[in-house]
């Protein structure tokens, strides 16, 4: 969920890791008939179950996918940024003999402002003094120019919402268990499995819930989530605007991108860390007066989902078996966003197979549908198998790759 990050020393975490080739064993074999770049072994079935590192990506490779992609900033779907990057990504693949590629378009009212760290089209004044705000609220709609200026109220949940309309609402978010959530949410982000243990002697046993106190994104996870609530109280009282101060500093929070992201709303909303947030409570309590300006602009983006095929040894017949490697290719930032580079390691490794050796075909498909409003249930209608049900038919194994890095 994290703002974009610097490139430098990040090389060691682009690497695919050997296990996730590894998992393919007994359901996976093959990618396409892509080019032989190295003599190829005699036994291509050892390679389905063993890794070779011959056929693994290079670090040089992973650097540089990620420096070009680095260069644009956000892929928010459907943006310049992301367009490029798809573009980018569809080139790779089509190299590695991934075919049959389609591309499941739609159109959609993207909302952008300008993004962290340029803060010039989002400030605050409160009580007539500049306040350093480390991020806004997606789709929370717009301000003119001069941004609104109206009262502070400090938002109380046991107050009526009515009272709340045409004033800047202030609510802080607290970073442990309470309303406006169940308890129960705190399951989502405590229970931990690893792949490879770093410190084992420190971590806590496998599969077991992990201390608040000892989670490092739990608390963030927590906090953003009740934004869901916070809006939908923004918006049924009317509010003219709202500032939600987190319990962060403000080199954890600045550029954090609302998550989930709801539908639009017109309430131009902040986001301020917890010693900016400490003022404005403080002028709230006082009923003191703020300028909110949240200067966004809202226009139609076709974005797609992109769907290829590395082809098996049966593809195009009946007896064809696929296993989907799936990904979200949009977010806001190169480690939450790169999901498509991680299953383009995948891919070239079996590009190194002849399509004879490739018992079953990969399915590649990249999903838009993760920072978008509504996220994948608002564009359900759109979504590739809900308009090709009979493709589920052959599929037989799912690979789900999650953001890198």
């Amino acid at each position: 969920m994290k703002r974009r990050i610097k490139m430098k020393n990040i090389l060691k975490s682009l690497i695919i890791p050997t296990a996730l080739i590894l998992v393919f064993a007994g359901i996976m074999a093959a990618c396409t008939g892509g080019k032989n770049r190295i003599k190829q072994p005699a036994d291509y079935q050892k390679y389905l179950t063993t890794i070779n590192p011959n056929f693994m990506i290079t670090p040089s490779e992973a650097y540089s996918w990620h420096k070009y992609k680095d260069k644009f900033g956000p892929t928010y779907s459907g943006n310049k940024s992301w367009h490029k990057f798809l573009s980018f990504t569809q080139k790779k693949l089509e190299k590695l003999g991934v075919v049959d590629i389609t591309l499941n378009k739609w159109t959609y009212d993207c909302w952008y402002t300008s993004n962290w760290p340029d803060d010039s089209n989002w400030t605050l004044k409160s009580d007539g003094r500049p306040v350093k705000v480390a991020h806004y609220g997606a789709y929370s709609g717009s301000t003119g120019p001069e941004g609104l200026t109206a009262r502070l109220a400090l938002f109380n949940p046991k107050a009526a919402l009515s009272s709340y309309a045409g004033k800047i609402v202030v609510v802080p978010v607290a970073p442990h268990p309470q309303p406006p959530l169940k308890k129960s949410y705190k399951k989502w982000f405590t229970i931990n499995d690893y792949e490879y243990l770093s410190d084992p002697q420190n971590l806590p046993p496998m599969f077991t819930q992990v201390p608040v106190t000892k989670s490092v994104a739990y608390d963030v996870w927590w906090q953003l989530r009740q934004t869901i609530k916070i809006n939908t109280i923004l918006a049924k009282s009317k509010a003219a605007g709202g500032i939600v101060v987190f319990s962060m500093g403000y080199d954890r929070l600045s550029g954090l991108y609302t998550f989930p992201i709801l539908k639009m709303f017109q309430t131009p909303t902040l986001y301020l860390d917890r010693n900016a947030g400490a003022k404005v409570i403080a002028d709230a309590r006082q009923g003191k007066k703020a300028t909110l300006k949240l200067l966004a602009k809202v226009e139609p983006a076709e974005t797609y989902q992109l769907i290829g095929y590395l082809p098996g040894k049966n593809y195009g017949t009946t007896q064809d078996e696929k296993i989907i490697l799936i990904t979200h290719t949009d977010g806001p930032s190169i480690s939450q966003d790169n999901g498509a580079f991680g299953l383009m390691g995948i891919v070239s490794y079996f590009s190194y197979f002849p399509r004879s050796q490739r018992p079953r075909t990969l399915m590649i498909f990249l999903d838009n549908r993760h920072y978008m409003p509504g996220m994948e249930r608002g564009n359900a209608k759109q979504d590739w198998f809900t308009k090709h049900p009979e493709d589920k038919k052959s599929i037989v194994a799912l690979i789900a790759m999650e953001h890198l890095g």
